[in-house]
């Protein structure tokens, strides 16, 4: 590839806001620095080990690596886009391979200290700690200390901890900075989105997308091609709130200096890791989600933070949060805080603080947005944002009536937890009932555990996740009524997606669908209506009215009821067997 070719593909990147390129376990040639040189792009090469048990240990291995690193050095440091380099990926290593690795990194400085050396990305996955001999720390974790949102199993705080917007790695990060290393986080991100079957036209070379034809294949045994394109919006849409929150997170970190994504590029390999705003074909996808200026919008040098301490309200409720200003631009920012709350798109109330000066080059205090929120009698969205000088940032905000939750007595609908004969034999002659099990195992056995974001990397490299790919709704049922939402999950989903997805009849169409990973590609559901014999059945499998403690989880559980109370005449038939495999049998 010629200088053009590296250009094209640096301009892609840098229009979804990336700043510096990590370039896993090997170095690229002389027209990608130079490109960078030319575009302002930081470049970070590697060498070419990904050894994560005994690297450097091998016989003729420090020698092999020791001459990779000066060629490197000879040939590329006088470019200054080259910034930083590290001895490879992952890498493990006992005492005599650390050995090797502090003695390269003395004798990458003696040939040019003005770069950043560290022994590895992501070292023993963080567990040992900052290297004392390294420049800087890029890790997962520290010790203990997760430093990304999700990781392998859905740790970290964005699938384990009810959501805010204040969220931050501090406290690690000062761990690491107090011994003079700069941090930075590694290989965030890594949230899956369904494939688009379009881009196997695009496969003309020696490469053929037998990956894509097999999940299309599936996907039209299962029935869901007619959906696919549902899918793919919505676990795109999902997968973007998640990075959002990945970067935002570290922006609220004073200590950390950055982040690096994995990529935003799908991955063919690992069992197709589908993680990309990109295509494996550096195409953005045919999707709202990917445009880049929605993903430059937080991934970018300036930005104002609010530090809400929560996304649902409830009516009169006071919403205060502090308001910072991330700002790693080239300039001072000069200007007054002022905010605004929209509703449908009308700003409805707005405020206006004192002007400020924001120096460059850290997380700048700027003021504090305080007001009751509005009351009304049903549920709303508001959009809230805040500006300082043209930069802008906005954070939705649902505020929920305090009359939601009611029971059956209020409500005239019979809740059940469990079936017995007696309740399937009414059901049968007429009677209209909103069932929703205990979500556990147990209680409901074709079911697979809930999670928040789309999987991480992809499910077949990291088998112990559950494969859900998030939510898609159907935001005009009128069992949704009383419950603002999009097609797709957003922050105030949050508990209702931690239910259990059920496997369903591939003919129940559910009023919230879960679709599966691209290996799997289960038909599930948290939420459908059936009807069994002369009477009607709404299921939940969200556990709902377990955890009323949450404003969002009693407004849609009133919700649900009311629809259930009212015209609830659903069309789709289930068999009483069917109904008694998804719920474990009469109890």
């Amino acid at each position: 590839m010629e200088k053009e070719a590296w250009k094209e593909i640096l301009e892609i990147y840098h229009s979804y806001g990336v700043n510096c390129m990590r370039f896993h376990s090997w170095c690229p040639p002389e027209a990608a620095f130079a490109a960078a040189d030319e575009l302002g792009v930081m470049m970070q090469p590697e060498l070419s080990h990904w050894n994560c048990e005994n690297a450097f240990e091998q016989e003729g291995s420090f020698a092999f690596y020791r001459h990779e690193l000066k060629a490197i050095l000879r040939q590329y440091a006088s470019h200054p886009s080259f910034v930083m380099l590290t001895f490879g990926n992952e890498l493990h290593a006992g005492p005599s391979g650390h050995a090797s690795m502090d003695r390269l990194l003395r004798e990458a400085r003696q040939m040019d200290d003005s770069r950043l050396y560290a022994n590895a990305s992501n070292c023993h996955y963080g567990e040992r700690g900052a290297d004392p001999e390294s420049d800087f720390y890029t890790s997962m974790a520290y010790y203990q200390d997760i430093l990304r949102a999700a990781s392998p199993g859905m740790e970290g705080h964005l699938n384990r901890e009810y959501p805010d917007a204040q969220h931050n790695y501090q406290e690690a990060a000062e761990k690491i900075t107090s011994q003079g290393k700069p941090v930075f986080g590694f290989e965030v991100g890594q949230y899956e989105s369904l494939p688009d079957f379009g881009q196997i036209e695009d496969f003309t070379g020696v490469t053929l997308p037998l990956n894509l034809e097999r999940i299309r294949e599936n996907a039209e045994k299962s029935g869901m091609l007619s959906s696919w394109k549902q899918y793919c919006e919505a676990s795109g849409e999902l997968a973007l709130l998640c990075y959002r929150e990945e970067v935002e997170a570290v922006l609220r970190t004073p200590a950390m200096s950055g982040l690096s994504l994995l990529g935003l590029q799908d991955f063919t390999g690992q069992g197709t890791a589908l993680v990309g705003m990109l295509d494996a074909h550096l195409k953005p996808k045919p999707f709202a989600f990917a445009e880049p200026s929605r993903f430059r919008a937080f991934f970018t040098p300036v930005l104002p933070l609010l530090f809400l301490p929560r996304y649902t309200y409830s009516e009169g409720d006071i919403l205060k949060a502090q308001v910072k200003l991330a700002n790693y631009g080239k300039y001072p920012v000069k200007a007054a805080l002022t905010w605004s709350l929209f509703q449908a798109g009308e700003r409805i109330m707005q405020g206006e603080g004192e002007n400020g000066v924001y120096p460059e080059g850290g997380l700048r205090d700027v003021g504090t947005v305080e007001f009751s929120l509005p009351c009304g009698n049903k549920a709303e969205r508001f959009d809230l944002e805040i500006r300082v000088g043209e930069h802008a940032n906005r954070y939705p905000v649902w505020v929920y009536p305090e009359n939601g939750g009611g029971q059956e007595t209020e409500k005239g609908v019979v809740i059940m937890e469990n079936l017995d004969e007696e309740m399937i034999e009414q059901i049968e002659k007429g009677k209209r009932i909103f069932l929703e099990p205990v979500p556990d195992k147990a209680h409901l056995p074709r079911s697979i555990g809930g999670q928040f974001s789309t999987d991480f990397w992809s499910v077949e490299n990291f088998p112990q996740q559950e494969g859900g790919m998030g939510l898609v709704i159907e935001e005009g049922h009128p069992a949704l009524a009383g419950f603002p939402t999009e097609s797709h999950s957003n922050w105030q989903w949050w508990i209702p997606a931690h239910g259990r997805p059920v496997v369903l009849p591939h003919r129940i169409h559910p009023i919230i669908t879960v679709p599966d990973c691209h290996s799997r590609l289960k038909h599930m559901g948290l939420l459908a209506e059936f009807r069994l014999g002369k009477g009607a059945v709404l299921f939940s499998s969200m556990g709902l009215h377990f955890q009323l403690q949450y404003p969002e989880t009693r407004a849609l559980l009133s919700s649900l009821l009311d629809y259930a109370a009212g015209e609830f005449t659903p069309d789709q038939e289930i068999t009483r067997r069917e109904l008694e495999e998804i719920t474990g049998g009469v109890r």
